[in-house]
């Protein structure tokens, strides 16, 4: 009888360079980039823009939590009623931005800018007080 031994030996083909790079995944989750805190004046509707990104390229739909601030299909916040400082100095919300498959959220706060002028309702028409 007799005893034959086969040795194997492998270097793995990949030209000793080490470990293969990690894989690009095919799609990733969009980028919200602008600031979480924005400033706004009293008695006015405009907020600012959130600024998001998708790095494939992909379309971006935003969504916003409560009810008190409004985003438009492109970012644009707004609030839903004119905001009074004297009545509420600041306003939190969570945004998210979707691709369609993934989603990035952020913690938004919107601190109201004290103002000396008014808005009458009734009149339709600003005044400021001037001491």
């Amino acid at each position: 009888m007799s005893l034959i031994t086969i040795l194997l030996i492998s270097c793995g083909g990949g030209g000793g360079s080490g470990s293969a790079p990690a894989p690009v995944p095919s799609n990733q989750a969009p980028i919200i980039s602008s600031s979480p805190s924005f400033n706004a004046a009293e008695n006015q509707t405009s907020i600012g823009s959130l600024t998001a990104s998708d790095p494939e390229g992909n379309s971006l739909t935003y969504s916003i939590s409560g009810s008190e601030i409004n985003i438009s299909s492109s970012g644009v916040l707004t609030f839903a009623l004119v905001p009074d400082f004297e009545t509420k100095s600041s306003y939190a919300a969570e945004v998210s931005v979707s691709d369609g498959s993934l989603s990035a959220t952020q913690d938004i706060t919107v601190s109201i800018n004290d103002s000396d002028c008014e808005f009458d309702t009734m009149a339709s028409f600003d005044y400021c007080e001037f001491e």
